[in-house]
């Protein structure tokens, strides 16, 4: 997996502390793992936020 930057994200909030995709199957493969602190990208794949423009 890759890292991503090292600047806070912040997008969880006090109710998740992480957010796990993974396919679908009996074993499933991990395809992103992302925290506040950190995002793992499995290689060939890409995490895309997009900002609320309107928050103050």
């Amino acid at each position: 997996m890759k890292k991503m930057g090292t600047e806070s994200i912040d997008v969880l909030s006090d109710k998740y502390t992480e957010i796990v995709i993974e396919t679908d199957e009996e074993n499933p493969t991990t395809i992103t793992e992302i925290t506040n602190e950190d995002a793992n990208v499995a290689n060939g794949y890409r995490i895309r936020l997009t900002p609320n423009y309107d928050r103050d």
